[in-house]
């Protein structure tokens, strides 16, 4: 939501500005060039500038013909301010801000949004076109060369950098903020580790203490004379062991490996499997020799 607010208010402001700009120029036109019989072409080029001047608002959708546009509409006012009175075309082309500002925005949106070289050719071709035509050099003159280049070829020129200033500003701002989750990650997973690391070291320690215990439990079992010591002795022994069993299975030691659990048909299964696929009770394979059993599937 706050992205299209910014958009809207950036076009407002450029729209604002062209039009300001429009009418700056007329009105200074007026005041270098005084009554006379070019202020219908000071008028005509002030109307077809404020008439263009929206065509701004298409620049995202349509970045080419946008761009075409506004380069079609500053050929028609200098082809306007040449059939004007020999003193007025150099005065309207000076002071109109109009030009330059539209074909910079128009370059500049092109470049950022990474148009294709094919399609923003056609732009460029324009501008070149609007450059030679606002030097005229079948005609030389200082002042007209001098506005031809500096409206027609610097300004674009200029929302050209423009625009790669910005991409790299994106760029490095995106290139800093991956370097920084990049630490952050390194620094979390760095302490992940040092965390399993000492809960390992825990572990083992734990684990030490525990199988001491229980062998010194198992031995007291055996050499002492009491009946009581040695039950004593037992109880303590098969407790040792249930909590190193216990404290094996709580820290994870052994995640990798499988737990084994003994697999229950369904009770209807069970019922309609043959007695040959039905294990003898002492049928169990010993410890050291592992051997994969594959069990039927269920008929359901």
């Amino acid at each position: 939501m706050g992205t299209v607010i910014q958009v809207k208010t950036v076009d407002v402001v450029l729209l604002a500005v062209l039009g300001a700009a429009a009418a700056a120029g007329g009105a200074l036109t007026a005041v270098v060039a005084g009554p006379g019989p070019g202020a219908g072409f000071t008028v005509a080029v002030v109307v077809l500038q404020l008439a263009t001047s929206p065509v701004i608002l298409l620049r995202r959708r349509w970045p080419v013909g946008a761009g075409l546009i506004l380069a079609g509409s500053i050929a028609a006012q200098t082809s306007i301010a040449f059939a004007a009175p020999r003193n007025l075309p150099e005065t309207l082309l000076s002071v109109s801000a109009w030009a330059p500002l539209a074909l910079s925005v128009a370059v500049e949106n092109i470049t950022e949004r990474g148009i294709p070289a094919a399609r923003a050719a056609l732009v460029w071709a324009a501008i070149g076109v609007l450059t030679v035509l606002g030097t005229r050099p079948w005609d030389p003159d200082a002042g007209f060369i001098a506005n031809g280049l500096l409206h027609n070829a610097v300004a674009p020129l200029f929302g050209l950098w423009l625009a790669a200033r910005r991409r790299r500003l994106h760029l490095l701002t995106e290139r800093a903020d991956r370097a920084e989750r990049e630490q952050w990650w390194r620094a979390e997973q760095a302490r992940t580790e040092e965390r399993h690391r000492l809960a390992a070291e825990l572990h083992d320690l734990v684990a030490h203490r525990v199988t001491l215990m229980t062998l010194q439990a198992g031995a007291l079992a055996t050499t002492a004379a009491d009946p009581v010591t040695r039950a004593a002795a037992d109880d303590l022994r098969a407790d040792a062991s249930g909590r190193s069993m216990s404290c094996a299975s709580s820290s994870g030691c052994c995640a990798g490996r499988p737990r084994w659990r003994p697999h229950r048909w369904p009770r209807s299964c069970r019922r309609r499997w043959p007695s040959w696929s039905r294990r003898p009770a002492g049928s169990g394979r010993r410890c050291g020799s592992p051997r994969r059993v594959t069990r039927p599937r269920c008929p359901r």
